[in-house]
């Protein structure tokens, strides 16, 4: 006959004993694979999907994807929408919701609420400029599971402009601290990596594992861009300029980093560093 088990998520999972067992020996089964998360990871067999919420910022990062529209909200029926989408096509767990700058959203709460009355566990993407003790434990409060705090020198940020990422170890901190003070929430850290900045890694490498009781992740995201005029790019059948995006311009720094090169400089100065994706 068929049996149900259950994933670490309590989601029931179908077994297909295979032989006959002797009472009290554990049957040897076959787990239905659409119910497990597979490595590597595809775009329908993931853990991790992705929601931006607006395209509303409060900073302008030097290396953003994106530009800046007021009045990108997007409401709740579109959301929920998305959510529907994500649930039929995608096998996630966790929800990233981003931006723009999700904490501008003004119905973050509900959306939140929304994501997790589906089972997904939200993670908010965040600058952390809008951030507060009561707005974190009121998030928690409707389901929100961790905030990834995007800090690095190249956002303009007010108050930290010139900085270089040694001294921003002070405003993750006081991030930290924040998040640590909320409770119940993972905290982690992202950082875009240019040329000039890749040699400071180690300095946020070695932060973090001094606070690692509140400092659960770090993210390291090389910096690209391209700007080579002998390729057409084409949506659909529309060409697309790239001199209209920020990584479609030309660059005074190199704009080819790779992962192996940031793990490399993490590793002189912490030998036991193996870098995870």
């Amino acid at each position: 006959g068929q049996g149900v088990d259950r994933d670490h998520g309590g989601r029931p999972i179908k077994i297909h004993p295979d032989r006959n067992v002797n009472p009290g020996e554990r049957p040897s089964t076959r787990l239905d694979h659409r119910a497990l998360y597979r490595l590597p990871f595809s775009l329908t067999d993931n853990s991790f999907a992705w929601l931006e919420l607006t395209q509303h910022c409060n900073l302008a990062c030097q290396g953003c994807y994106a530009a800046h529209h007021t009045g990108s909200h997007k409401s709740l029926t579109e959301i929920e929408r998305n959510l529907e989408t994500i649930r039929d096509y995608r096998r996630a767990d966790t929800l990233l919701m981003a931006g723009g700058e999700p904490l501008t959203h003004p119905r973050l709460t509900e959306v939140i609420r929304l994501a997790s009355q589906r089972k997904f566990k939200p993670v908010l993407l965040t600058n952390g400029m809008a951030i507060t003790v009561s707005h974190l434990r009121e998030l928690r409060a409707a389901g929100l599971k961790g905030v990834s705090f995007h800090v690095d020198s190249r956002q303009n940020r007010p108050g930290w402009v010139g900085q270089d990422e040694e001294a921003l170890n002070t405003l993750r901190g006081q991030l930290a601290e924040m998040t640590a003070a909320a409770g119940g929430l993972s905290c982690s850290f992202h950082a875009t990596v240019y040329e000039q900045t890749l040699p400071q890694l180690p300095a946020i490498l070695k932060w973090a594992q001094q606070h690692i009781d509140r400092v659960h992740f770090m993210f390291f995201v090389t910096f690209r861009a391209f700007s080579d005029p002998s390729f057409q790019a084409y949506a659909g059948h529309t060409p697309v300029d790239f001199g209209k995006l920020p990584y479609g311009q030309a660059w005074a720094e190199r704009t080819d980093l790779t992962t192996r090169e940031i793990a490399d400089v993490l590793a002189r100065d912490h030998p036991p560093f193996e870098p995870s994706a």
